[in-house]
């Protein structure tokens, strides 16, 4: 059995609009794990259709974070390496779904373990780093 991960309030990194796009991934996440526990056969352009939606979603809210990090002037190593799990991130997922989109076999419990552990430890290890210098440039806390 997949362990599911669900949204929880600790995962909010003080931003409203990061903190709702977050809550909306975990949201898209939920839809795959329901789809793979259902207890009957998918279809198959159902499926296509959710991974597009995650992939496109993902594209939008990398773009977001990554014009918040211009805007609060988040800069040096921290953003480099946020920046570079962002590209490895997007690399194996786009590499995945373009073999399921060619017809190949892809372990889609697989990729949801990824997408939703990724997801928490990327939001707790990197995400926060980055609330903390938005809270400092726009809020002065």
């Amino acid at each position: 059995m997949i362990e599911h991960i669900a949204w929880d309030d600790k995962y909010k990194v003080g931003h409203p609009m990061i903190d709702s796009q977050h809550q909306h991934l975990f949201e898209l996440a939920d839809k795959l794990y329901n789809v793979l526990n259902a207890g009957v056969a998918w279809e198959r352009s159902h499926v296509e259709k959710l991974l597009q939606e995650c992939a496109e979603y993902i594209l939008f809210h990398f773009s977001s974070e990554e014009a918040l990090m211009d805007e609060v002037e988040y800069e040096g190593a921290a953003r480099e390496n946020h920046l570079g799990q962002h590209r490895d991130f997007n690399q194996y997922v786009s590499s995945l779904l373009g073999k399921f989109f060619a017809g190949e076999t892809v372990n889609l419990g697989e990729l949801y373990s990824f997408i939703a552990s990724w997801l928490v430890k990327h939001i707790v290890l990197e995400d926060k780093k980055l609330g903390e210098q938005v809270r400092i440039f726009l809020y002065g806390e």
